[in-house]
Formats: C-alpha cells, sequence, structure tokens
C-alpha cells in the first residue's frame, strides 16, 4: 500500500505569543475500501506529546475523515513560545496490522518585537510648550528561539511607523500639533505640542505583523510650579509630572518592567523623591523563569539539561550580584526556584539531576534566606501567606534527589551558611539509630556544629521486611532562619499569638511504607531561638501541606516528651516524617493563671442562664394578666436576645479550626449581643419616662417602634462591618469573635460602651429620683440605703451596666475583674429570671408561682362569666371618693377597661379642671382592694385616650353616672394641692410597680 501522508503549520513562520496551528493529513492510495486509522501520535524535537504531559495551551484535535478521503488530526498552540521552534512529526497508526507512517514538519517561531514608548505612562506638559515622544522597537535577543529553529526566515530589523492620538491616526505632514524630528531603523521621534488632554500611543508594522505600544496619557498644564522638572539619573530620563503624582520610567536595557519616582512638595515646590525599581526584573532572570516555565508545562526538550542550565545560571547570577537584589529580581529567583522544584517532583519526570545541579539549587536556596534579604522577606509575606515555602519544598525535592545520586552505602552532607543538607542510600538492615545531623567528631566550627537540632530515628519494622534487595533514600534538612519567614498559621484551637520558637528540621525516607504512620515515633530535639514571651507553651508542630487553604502547624500525632532537662530545648516524639518546628504561645500564666475557672464559670453561667430565661417566657405567658405592660414586652424581647446569644456562644465559640462555622458564629454573635444591648437601652429609655415625667402617656405603638428599631440597628451594623471586611475579622485568634487585629471589634464595643454609658446615666437620675420621694424620705438612713442597693440589684441586669468591668477585666492583673465579669454577665439570664420573674410584685406567691404556673398551662378551666351588674352605687357626699363596684373588677382587670377609665378620666379632668392622673391614684387609694389598687396604678403608665364617653362593661357610662362621680370631686380650692400631694406618691408607686 501507497500511503499520503503530509504535515502543515500555518502560519508559519509564527510570531511568539501567537496561536498556531499544525495539521496531518494521511490517505492510503489505490484502495477500495478506505483505511482505518486508529491513532495519530505527536513528537516535538524527538519528544512525545500526550495530553498528561502537555499544559492547557497545547492541545490535540480528534481524527476526522473528509470528503476528500483523508484522515486529519489537528495540534494547536496558543499562544506558541519560542520553544516550541523546531521539527514537529505526526505518527499515523492504521490498518489491520498496525502500520505506522511518520511525516515531519518544521515549525519557525520568532521572537515578537519590544515596543516600548517614552516617557511611559504618562506625562505633563506646560501649555504652547513642547514635548518629544519617542517610539522603538527591538528584537530582544534574550528571546532567541532554540536552536532547532529554521534559520531561513528572520524578523525584519526595519521597521514602519505610525503615531496615534485617542485611537486617530496622526497625520504627521498636517498635523497642527505634532511633527516628525528624526528617524532611524527602529526608531521614531516625534515633537508635539498638545493643547488638550489626550492619550499617544505607536503601532509598529514588520514583516509577518504589526504590533502596539502601551499608552501614554498627556495632561496639559497651565502653571510650571506644580510639575516636577524632567530629570535623568542613573541614566533614566523621567518625564515631568504634577505634584503628588507617581512618574514612570524605563528600567534600563538590561531589565523589563519600569521603574517609578514620586513627585512630593517640599516647602511649597515640587521635589522629586528616590526613585523604586521593585518592579525591575532583570532579563537574565526573565530568560531563566521563561526557561524552567515551559519545561514545567510539559514541552518535551531535554528537561535533564534544561533544569540544569537553569539552576547554574541562577546561582551565577546570585553569586554576582552578591546580596544587592531589587523586589524584582528577588522574586524572581524565588519562581525559578519554585519551577525547579515542580519540575523535579513532577509525575512524568523521572529522571535524577546531576550533582552539580543538586549543589546549584542549594546554595541559591541559602543565597536568598540571606539576613540581608530580610525586609525582602518582609515584603514578599506581606504580598503573600506562603513567604519561604517555596525554599522548604524545593530543599525538600532536591535533598531526596541528593540521596538517588548516591551509591548503596554512601553519605553526603552539604553545608552553607544558611542552610544544611545530608543525604544516606543503604538497605533497611545498615540503616540504625539514624541521627540527623551528625555528631561534629571533626570539631569543626560553625552554626551547624554547634547547633543542639537533631532527629534521631529508630529502624522500624516497616523496613524489617527487607531482605537487602531494596534501597532506602533518607535526606534530612536543618534551616538557620527559615522559621522567621514562613506563616504561623495554625490548626490547633487553643493556641494565640503564636511565633516558630524553633528552627525547621526535616526528615524524608523514599520507599518507606506507611510513613505517616510509624510504629516507633522519631524523636526530635529543637533548641530555642526566640522567646519573645515571658511564659511560653510549647507546641511540637509539622507543616500539614494538606490543610486547606493554603497548609498550617498541626500538632497531629506529635506531642512533648516530658524527659528533658534541659529548658532551652523541646523534645518532641512524632509518628511520621516531615517538616518540624517547636510553637511558642503565651501560657496560661500570662493571661491569668485562673483561665481554666474562668472559662467554667461563662459556661456553667451561659448554661443556666438560658434555663433560667427559656423559664421565664412560660411564667410571662401564663401570669400575663398580671404582669402584662410595656415593661414585660422589652422583658420578653430581651430574653430572645440573650438565648440567642448565649447558645451561639456554647455551641461555636471555640470551633476556630472550622473557618466557615466559625465565620458563622461570629457574625450571629456580634447581631444579638448588639441586640440584647440595644433592647437594654429601650428599657433604661422606658425607665427614665416612667421616673422622670410621671405624668407621661406612653402608648404601645411607642414600644413598638423602639423595639423594631433595637432589632435593626444591629442589623445594619452587622451588615455594613460584613460589606467593608468581607468577612476579615469574623473570629479572632483563639475565639469565634470579632479580631482586635484589624479594628473590628470596635464595632461591638463602640455602640456596647455608649448604651451602657448611657444607661448608667439613666441609673443614677432614677436612683436620685427615688431618693427625693416622700416615701423614702420618712425611712430611716439603713432601709433607704438597703432600698437603693435593692434597686440597684434590680435595675443592673436590664440596663447591661454590669459590662463595664470588662473594660477592667481587659488588663490581665485585675483577676478580680476578671471574675466579677464573667459571673455578672453569664448570669445576667438568671438574675433577670429571679428579679423580674420569681420576685416580681405580681408574681407574689413565688413558690406557689413556679408550682402552678406549668399545671395551668395545660389545665386551665374556662374562665367564668362575670356576674351582672348591680345597680349602681349611691353618691357620696362633696370631698370624698365613690367606691369602685366590685362587680366591675372582672372588666377594670382586662386590657380594654384601661383605655375606658383613662378616656373617663381624661375627659372629667377637662371639664372640671383636675389632674386626671391624681384623681385616678386617689381613686386606687380609696379602693378596698390592693390587688386592684397595684393594677389601676400600673395602668397610669399606659395611653390615655382623648376625649368623649367613658365605657364601662358593654355599655357606657350614663350621664347619672357620670354626675354622681363629678360630684364626688373635691372642691376646686382643693384640687391643685391634692395633685402636688399625689404627683410624688405617682411617681414613687410607678417605680415600684415596675420592680
Amino acid at each position: 500500500m501507497i500511503a499520503s501522508h503530509t504535515v502543515s503549520v500555518f502560519p508559519n513562520p509564527v510570531l511568539s505569543g501567537r496561536p498556531m496551528t499544525v495539521r496531518c493529513s494521511f490517505r492510503v492510495l489505490f484502495v477500495v475500501q478506505p483505511i482505518q486509522v486508529s491513532q495519530f501520535t505527536w513528537r516535538l524535537n524527538g519528544f512525545p506529546l500526550s495530553s498528561t504531559e502537555s499544559d492547557q495551551r497545547i492541545q490535540p484535535g480528534p481524527m476526522v475523515w473528509d470528503d476528500r478521503g483523508f484522515w486529519n488530526s489537528t495540534l494547536t498552540f496558543n499562544p506558541v513560545t519560542s520553544r516550541d521552534s523546531g521539527t514537529i512529526d505526526c505518527i499515523v497508526k492504521y490498518g489491520n496490522q498496525e502500520m505506522s507512517v511518520n511525516s515531519t514538519g518544521y515549525i519557525d517561531v520568532l521572537p515578537t518585537p519590544t515596543v516600548e514608548i517614552q516617557p511611559m505612562n504618562s506625562a505633563v506638559v506646560v501649555r504652547n510648550e513642547s514635548l518629544t515622544l519617542v517610539c522603538s522597537a527591538t528584537v530582544d535577543e534574550y528571546a532567541a528561539p532554540s536552536p532547532y529553529k529554521n534559520t531561513t526566515n528572520k524578523v525584519s530589523q526595519e521597521f514602519g511607523f505610525s503615531w496615534f492620538r485617542s485611537n486617530q491616526r496622526i497625520d504627521i505632514h498636517n498635523d497642527t500639533e505634532c511633527f516628525a524630528s528624526d528617524d532611524s531603523a527602529n526608531t521614531s521621534f516625534i515633537e508635539c505640542k498638545p493643547t488638550s488632554d489626550a492619550a499617544y500611543f505607536c503601532r509598529v508594522n514588520f514583516t509577518f505583523g504589526d504590533t502596539d505600544s502601551s499608552l501614554i496619557s498627556i495632561k496639559v498644564v497651565d502653571e510650571r510650579s506644580l510639575l516636577c522638572e524632567q530629570d535623568e539619573r542613573d541614566g533614566v530620563e523621567w518625564s515631568p509630572v504634577i505634584v503628588n503624582t507617581t512618574g514612570v520610567a524605563t528600567c534600563g536595557p538590561t531589565s523589563t518592567g519600569f521603574r517609578t519616582r514620586r513627585c512630593i512638595s517640599d516647602g511649597g515646590s515640587a521635589v522629586w523623591d528616590q526613585p523604586n525599581d521593585d518592579r525591575c526584573v532583570d532579563k537574565t532572570l526573565v530568560q531563566l523563569l521563561s526557561e524552567a516555565k515551559d519545561v514545567r508545562q510539559g514541552i518535551s526538550i531535554n528537561s535533564s539539561n534544561i533544569t540544569k542550565d537553569i539552576a547554574e545560571g541562577l546561582r551565577t547570577y546570585l553569586s554576582d550580584t552578591g546580596t544587592e537584589l531589587n523586589f524584582g529580581n528577588f522574586n524572581a529567583s524565588l519562581e525559578i526556584l519554585r519551577e525547579l522544584g515542580s519540575i523535579q517532583s513532577a509525575a512524568w519526570n523521572m529522571t535524577t539531576p546531576g550533582i552539580d545541579e543538586v549543589k546549584a539549587v542549594l546554595w541559591s536556596s541559602s543565597s536568598l534566606l540571606n539576613s540581608t534579604n530580610d525586609q525582602l522577606w518582609r515584603n514578599l509575606m506581606a504580598q503573600n501567606t506562603v513567604g519561604a515555602l517555596p525554599i522548604m519544598d524545593v530543599v525538600n525535592v532536591y535533598g531526596k534527589k541528593l540521596a538517588r545520586t548516591l551509591t548503596p552505602g554512601a553519605a553526603d552532607t552539604i553545608r552553607y551558611e544558611y542552610l544544611m543538607v545530608s543525604a544516606v542510600c543503604n538497605y533497611a538492615s545498615k540503616i540504625r539509630n539514624y541521627s540527623f545531623p551528625a555528631p561534629n567528631v571533626s570539631g569543626e566550627q560553625g552554626w551547624t556544629n554547634s547547633t543542639k537540632d537533631h532527629i534521631y530515628f529508630q529502624n522500624p519494622v516497616e523496613l524489617e521486611d527487607d531482605d537487602e534487595k531494596t534501597l532506602y533514600y533518607i535526606s534530612g534538612s536543618l534551616y538557620r532562619n527559615l522559621n522567621e519567614y514562613v506563616p504561623t498559621t495554625t490548626d490547633i484551637s487553643n493556641l494565640s499569638r503564636v511565633v516558630l520558637g524553633s528552627r525547621i528540621l526535616s526528615l524524608t525516607i523514599d520507599g518507606l511504607r506507611n510513613s505517616d504512620n510509624l510504629s516507633i515515633p522519631v524523636e526530635i530535639v529543637l533548641e530555642d531561638v526566640q522567646t519573645p514571651f515571658k511564659d511560653v507553651v510549647r507546641s511540637c508542630v509539622f507543616w500539614n501541606a494538606a490543610s486547606k487553604p493554603s497548609g498550617s502547624w498541626s500538632d497531629y500525632r506529635c506531642q512533648k516528651s516530658a524527659f528533658n532537662s534541659d529548658p532551652k530545648t523541646t523534645i518532641c516524639e512524632c509518628g511520621h516524617l516531615t517538616n518540624f518546628a517547636v510553637l511558642f504561645s503565651p501560657s496560661p500564666a500570662t493571661k491569668g493563671p485562673h483561665r481554666v475557672i474562668l472559662s467554667l464559670i461563662s459556661i456553667i453561667g451561659c448554661t443556666v442562664s438560658i434555663v433560667s430565661l427559656c423559664l421565664l417566657l412560660p411564667l410571662f405567658v401564663v401570669r400575663w394578666k398580671r404582669v402584662h405592660s410595656h415593661h414585660a414586652v422589652v422583658i420578653i424581647n430581651l430574653c430572645f436576645a440573650l438565648i440567642k446569644a448565649n447558645a451561639f456562644f456554647l455551641a461555636g465559640v471555640n470551633k476556630i479550626s472550622d473557618h466557615l462555622t466559625c465565620t458563622v458564629v461570629a457574625v450571629f454573635l456580634h447581631y444579638y449581643f448588639l441586640a440584647a444591648f440595644c433592647i437594654m437601652l429601650v428599657e433604661g429609655i422606658q425607665l427614665l419616662l416612667y421616673v422622670a415625667l410621671p405624668f407621661y402617656v406612653h402608648r404601645k405603638r411607642d414600644t413598638a417602634i423602639l423595639l423594631i428599631t433595637a432589632w435593626t440597628i444591629p442589623l445594619i451594623v452587622v451588615g455594613i462591618s460584613l460589606a467593608i471586611t468581607r468577612t476579615d475579622g469574623y473570629g479572632g485568634e483563639d475565639s469565634c469573635w470579632l479580631s482586635t487585629t484589624n479594628g473590628l471589634l470596635w464595632a461591638f464595643v463602640g455602640p456596647a460602651l455608649a448604651i451602657i454609658a448611657t444607661n448608667f446615666v439613666i441609673l443614677v437620675i432614677i436612683l436620685v429620683k427615688i431618693a427625693k420621694t416622700k416615701q423614702a424620705s420618712e425611712q430611716t438612713t439603713k432601709r433607704r440605703i438597703w432600698a437603693t442597693v435593692w434597686n440597684v440589684f434590680i435595675i443592673v441586669p436590664i440596663l447591661g451596666i454590669a459590662w463595664v468591668f470588662g473594660v477592667f477585666a481587659v488588663n490581665q492583673d485585675l483577676v478580680v475583674f476578671q471574675y466579677i465579669f464573667a459571673i455578672a454577665n453569664s448570669f445576667q439570664g438568671f438574675f433577670i429570671f429571679l428579679f423580674h420573674g420569681l420576685c416580681h410584685r405580681k408574681n407574689s406567691n413565688s413558690k406557689k408561682v413556679v408550682r402552678t404556673s406549668f399545671r395551668q398551662m395545660w389545665d386551665s378551666p374556662s374562665p367564668s362569666p362575670p356576674p351582672p351588674l348591680s345597680t349602681p352605687p349611691p353618691p357620696l357626699s362633696p370631698g370624698s371618693y365613690p367606691p369602685l363596684d366590685p362587680r366591675k373588677n372582672a372588666y377594670r382587670a382586662s386590657r380594654s377597661m384601661k383605655t375606658r377609665l383613662e378616656n373617663h378620666w381624661q375627659r372629667l379632668s377637662k371639664r372640671h379642671a383636675v389632674n386626671w392622673p391624681s384623681v385616678a391614684a386617689a381613686a386606687v387609694a380609696a379602693s378596698s382592694s390592693s390587688t386592684d389598687r397595684l393594677e389601676l396604678q400600673g395602668r397610669n403608665n399606659g395611653v390615655g385616650g382623648g376625649g368623649g364617653r367613658a365605657d364601662v362593661g358593654n355599655g357606657t357610662m350614663d350621664d347619672e353616672e357620670e354626675e354622681t362621680f363629678s360630684r364626688s370631686l373635691p372642691p376646686a380650692s382643693t384640687r391643685d394641692s391634692t395633685s402636688a400631694d399625689t404627683r410624688s406618691a405617682t411617681s414613687t408607686d410607678q417605680t415600684d410597680i415596675l420592680f
């Protein structure tokens, strides 16, 4: 059989960074029936391309049969890079005998010209003054294609230039603002006198296409005093910019990126600040990083040779530059090491690097850890959460590779200024009592020989089934200062403010079965290198890379040994192998020696409060006819808020290991505690009105508005906090509460302190008012003091004033305030139940109430109808008051009777010019029933209606009854004195009734 087989590449040549497609077509000639094709296989420069080895930019297409009788398949590169240059082979398997045919094409990837415009980014020009714009195009020698490149086509070194202003092409010969001043083969200059703000760019045309420069924004100003003048520094031209703005310039011919320089105001004039080159990266590092990414992304070339060249190139660069690294070059060097580690740890890479590559990578890692780069590490950790973790990863990978370069029974140790790596290759029977680092028998000086850090490994049962046939590769690493540049996140729930107080020590064994569950734990001795706390808790931890989102320190299967005679070291025992360290956190002693007791008090108090408040609610339901008032409605709302807050506190305040749960708990705690404080403020406002304004007419609608506001304001505060922080700060370091690091805690502390201060002022006013009443002045000093103390105990739980002790409890030395704060606030619900439930005057005979309340809930007899009304009582003589008809008491106890009596008394007060609350109090005092007297006095705090007829029972009070009650009023001459005498008593009774 004769086959037709072709490979075509289009476009070819192609510019780097643009898409390219390779098509493979196959047909067997001179056959009647089409031959079935089973597989298309691609090879780039002799290395196979498969879906598992290629990255997402290289995608093979399906096999397609066309109407011409050809089988076709495509391979798409998007984008293509210089490393893709070379030969591309298409191998087709067909027929029943799996015959194959090979065809070769050539890929020519040309570097895209680099187009730069000067000034960069932006420029400022004074009106009627000229500005020179420069556009240059170059072919970067560092972007040259691989040796497989077909050199028959080259990018032209002569370019055509076009200038654009506000996306409109500038006609250089006819434009009124710009004209050409000079041109060369790869550079274009134009002089412009802009009259208005505009954006300029240039377009470069060459053989295989065109490319545009970046935009430059030109601003026209009228005053030169607002500008930093054009300046040249270190061979870099800085164009004028407005004061308090940032200028941008190129990094020079050997670097990519851009420099920035701030124009600042100094003594009324504009001056340049120091340049910042953190975004400049040397082109050598750019090329090394590009090559490393190409290898890691699966472009199939000789990766072993390439990685060696990359590692040695990085070492040479860092050795030549010494410690003078800017942030851009420092970050690029770290990225190169990260890429090399990813290449060597990839599943498809079965090669072992040479010892020269291993030493080059380890030396570069140690060089980056140099203490002179301390500020660069700090800046890096401020930008991301991984810090120097790539160093730890790449050293672990190359430590394993170092062991694989050894022959059986051999060992090797590499020591650098900030890193030591040791490796052993041997059989199981030879690995006995392995210790890393090895004891210093040579007497050499240096940090690696004087350190007390070591790890001791005994031969576990996992190795004992070996019969001298399987080799094991042991590698250990010790870092001098890596602990300072890695994150300290941990999944240990009871630790806060943690630091890594020891060096990081690692041990790995290739070939070990079940290495994460050793039968004999390894012993790690770690020396203290920093002790930031006076008293510390040491936790033996390892780095768990699998922990979400980016790893954390964990104490799983690690524990601290109790047998240690050296206070400057920590002995750990761990049942697995990995990177080990010791976490330091403040000991409970520095937070108060009674931490456990205080925590227990809080748990017991919150539990008792929840139970008490849950008992208070049905008690109010059963006794509602007696306790019904605005005060009772507010107490019920406060019960709901405190029940929810305490329940969330008990259920999830310590769930810091689960980030989502911890965040949700913190949000709900924030809302319900704020709602409880707002409701306490509502209670304080009502008490102030009842005491300071005894004749204030309080309506149900007022209570409803206040309570709706109390539930809504916390919702707004929490919503704004979530919108601003995006949940960052909900869930602190040691509890599921608001974080203190970003100021979110003030979203609770601020409103809470304001409410506490307000309620404290209200408490003082209430106590002063009570002390000035006639009843209080008639009591002995001892009785007045006892009454004041009793009122404080009654009022404080519902006003939340005890929370003020939390301000003093912040000081760890004031332990007594911590206990007062824990008891007073965790038992707040119990105190409310005690003083406003059992000891409430309307719930007299408390024991009987508690005993019978729940029975009444389930076995309440239907109420008997009221007895029929009899003839109203005869009128009394002037100056006295008519006794209340007992047959009307059932209606007066009802809700509607309150409005009927108040409407009637208000109408009489308008007719007879008498103060109707005083008359009501006097009428109550004349009643023979103490229960009715208390009930009517409580009703005086309710809503007063307008005029009209006063309803009584199911009808209305007729004219005869009204006239009888009117005749019973005192003479007009005595009404004012009666009202004045009664006002004080009424105020006292009202305050007493509320409590």
